[in-house]
């Protein structure tokens, strides 16, 4: 409800819907468990993988949830769900959980035991994209810049969430000059991917793996309408890598059944 106060504050006459209520809830639960005690987290959600199981051939082949795995979450919200909004709190959410958590290691790994991340990332499609959520951001009173004009990071006591474009991520220095290599960036990063699963085929795998190498001793959450298109449409191989990677990270599914089914619609707003 909190949360709900802030953004109302600063957007006007603001509440939210029960479905983003119950997912920022959700994020909230998981949050506190992992910082609170990730071991008997993990303990349990593997107890509860083993009992799934015996009851739902499904998901025989789910392999057992790792300490790593307990660092990406994933959303799968309708479009219209106003999910862009979702991604503001869970920053908010992740903020007060590094700064109060008994564990903060539990959301990022860092040599020299610190609480905080290398860099607030959001990570898009498409320009257009990129420049829509800088409007959302600026409207939710959040710091935001694009990365490929302010590479200055200030931390995330005080953040600047710092938005790219994920073809503008790259293994080496391009002929244009206008690419971030992913070495500048480090890997202990708090990462938000906005749709970033968008591309095809071996496009697709090189973008995955850009979003993990960032966010290998940090905090990754995708958010996404259309996970299950993606994994439709990839190959056998990868279908089965992709069911068994978000079968473990989504922590909500709004799609867009669910959206119909409640009679919301694609112009609905939020």
């Amino acid at each position: 409800m909190g949360y709900e106060s802030r953004l109302a504050r600063v957007r006007g006459d603001f509440t939210f819907k029960y479905f983003q209520y119950l997912c920022l809830l959700y994020a909230e639960i998981y949050l506190d468990r992992l910082t609170d005690d990730p071991q008997q987290l993990l303990l349990d959600l593997n107890k509860f993988l083993r009992n799934l199981k015996s009851k739902e051939s499904s998901v025989q082949e789910l392999p057992d949830i790792t300490p790593e795995d307990l660092r990406r979450l994933a959303f799968f919200m309708a479009t219209g769900s106003g999910k862009t909004l979702l991604l503001h709190v869970n920053l908010w959410q992740i903020i007060y959980y590094l700064e109060k958590g008994t564990h903060p290691e539990a959301l990022v790994v860092r040599a020299d035991k610190g609480r905080g991340f290398d860099s607030v990332l959001l990570i898009t499609p498409n320009e257009g994209l990129s420049q829509q959520h800088l409007v959302e951001f600026e409207q939710s009173g959040i710091d935001a810049d694009l990365l490929v004009q302010d590479r200055s990071s200030r931390g995330l006591f005080g953040p600047t969430v710092k938005v790219i474009e994920i073809h503008k991520l790259a293994e080496e220095p391009s002929k244009e000059g206008v690419s971030i290599l992913l070495e500048e960036l480090g890997s202990a990063n708090l990462v938000f991917v906005d749709e970033g699963h968008k591309g095809t085929g071996s496009e697709a795998q090189t973008w995955k793996t850009r979003q993990k190498r960032l966010s290998a001793n940090g905090f990754l959450l995708e958010y996404s309408a259309t996970f299950a298109q993606s994994i439709g449409s990839a190959g056998q191989r990868a279908q089965k890598e992709l069911l068994a990677e978000y079968g473990k990270s989504i922590l909500f599914d709004y799609s867009y059944r669910h959206f119909y089914e409640d009679g919301y619609g694609r112009t609905s707003r939020f």
